[in-house]
């Protein structure tokens, strides 16, 4: 979020000079409009001479130009302190993109060396079960390991998505059939952690995608909201056409909401509320629906839960 900066103060105290001039220049030029309307009465009861008239219509006319003129000015002042808070924006945009494409690299590079001895480890546990006896301690400890070998595995794939993204194959798709899919691989977890799912989709205008890609968002997603809403929780599954033509997908939970200060912080690479999240789940989902031209955005609703909601845009003609 962009933090007030200094740099804006002079605008905004020219702004407010400005304003004064005008209110200062626009009360007396009310009054001197009702002195031209009871001197021009005055003239043409009573005949008088009509040079009074002139100074001062000369004067109003004046008054009038350089109100116009400070009032252009204020314009011009507020039109230069919006171009500069877009600027700071885009400034901040970039040293994002900065950090996440060093944060990319140094991903990557880490998840190449772990991939290597992992896969080497993973062959000789598979050894050492053969050797062993199946109902002995040892086979067990194995079954362990080989658990949290796994773990770290899919931190290295997660790493190197993220490290390496891949381009999205686009296709036409329509987007409820790919949720549905992921709702349903998602539901046996869900049970077993005690949440209601429930979908309420409506049709939907179709967009250009990759199915596999918009799948891994809306599992991420899910089982996210399954550690927030269990146990005995809800979580609400919605499809909705946009306004713009495009499709939307909003996933709501029952969990505790989201900190309003953390609701971009989360899609920060490697930031994690949970003991045991890796804080790439999401800065994943972000840049996967940033190289499909959509949204995603985390709301949080204080006691009544959090939601996700994500947009992709109108399937284009030449498509």
């Amino acid at each position: 979020m962009s933090r007030p900066d200094s740099s804006t103060a002079p605008l905004r105290e020219l702004r407010r000079q400005m304003h004064i001039i005008w209110v200062s220049i626009a009360i007396p030029a009310f009054v001197l409009v009702i002195v031209l309307w009871w001197m021009g009465s005055i003239v043409i009861e009573h005949a008088l001479a009509l040079h009074w008239l002139i100074p001062v219509a000369a004067v109003l006319i004046i008054v009038g130009a350089i109100a116009l003129g400070v009032e252009r000015v204020h314009r011009i002042a507020q039109q230069l302190e919006e171009r500069e808070r877009q600027l700071r924006s885009a400034h901040e945009q970039l040293i994002t993109v900065d950090r996440l494409a060093s944060a990319g690299m140094m991903a990557a590079s880490i998840a190449h060396e772990v991939n290597n001895p992992l896969t080497t480890i993973k062959i000789l546990i598979h050894a050492l079960r053969e050797q062993i006896p199946k109902a002995s301690q040892g086979t067990a400890d194995l079954e362990v390991i080989r658990g949290e070998i796994d773990k770290i595995s899919t931190l290295v794939l997660r790493l190197m998505q993220f490290g390496r993204p891949t381009e999205p194959e686009l296709i036409l798709v329509d987007l409820n059939p790919t949720l549905g899919r992921v709702v349903e691989l998602i539901r046996p977890k869900a049970a077993q952690e005690r949440v209601e799912v429930v979908e309420q989709h409506a049709p939907l205008p179709s967009v250009m995608a990759d199915p596999a890609q918009l799948g891994q968002v809306f599992l991420n997603i899910l089982l996210n909201a399954i550690d927030a809403a269990s146990p005995g929780g809800t979580i609400r599954v919605s499809s909705h056409a946009n306004s713009d033509g495009g499709a939307g997908v909003t996933f709501w939970n029952s969990g505790p909401g989201l900190d309003p200060a953390l609701q971009e912080e989360i899609f920060e690479p490697f930031f994690t509320t949970k003991a045991t999240g890796t804080g790439l789940g999401l800065p994943i989902a972000r840049m996967i629906m940033e190289r499909h031209g959509g949204t995603i955005h985390a709301i949080g609703h204080g006691e009544h839960g959090t939601s996700f909601r994500i947009t992709l845009p109108k399937a284009q003609k030449d498509h």
